[in-house]
């Protein structure tokens, strides 16, 4: 039988590593960081994801504090597509996006939502 594409990652230990982490350094360095769930995710909530960037410790983590979600269209059909949570402006920004009607597989279920949240 061949070998899973995250066979190596999991079998070197890779998994057991705390890579959020090394996400308020990244941050403060002027990368992006974007966070997203489906509102029907079963493995990871939205919630969840969310309050875990309430508490990521970096420039923009008070701003982000008290953005409160947003209502996110999508460009091409304009449909209600989630919500959205953004804090900082450019390089370095922080967003959060649940995307409705989406499970873990959010790109499969909502294939335009997902790429107007990328493409935006």
């Amino acid at each position: 039988m061949p070998a899973l594409p995250n066979q190596a990652f999991y079998s070197s230990g890779q998994a057991m590593y705390n890579s959020a982490a090394l996400l308020p350094e990244l941050v403060n360095s002027g990368v992006r960081l974007l966070a997203y769930a489906g509102d029907t995710d079963g493995v990871f909530n939205y919630q969840g994801i969310e309050l875990w960037k309430e508490r990521l410790d970096h420039h923009f983590h008070v701003e982000f504090g008290l953005t409160s979600p947003e209502p996110w269209r999508t460009e091409k059909r304009g449909y209600f597509a989630g919500t959205t949570r953004t804090a900082g402006e450019g390089a370095g920004n922080v967003i959060f996006v649940c995307i409705f009607n989406a499970g873990h597989l959010a790109p499969h279920d909502q294939p335009e939502a997902s790429l107007d949240m990328i493409a935006h």
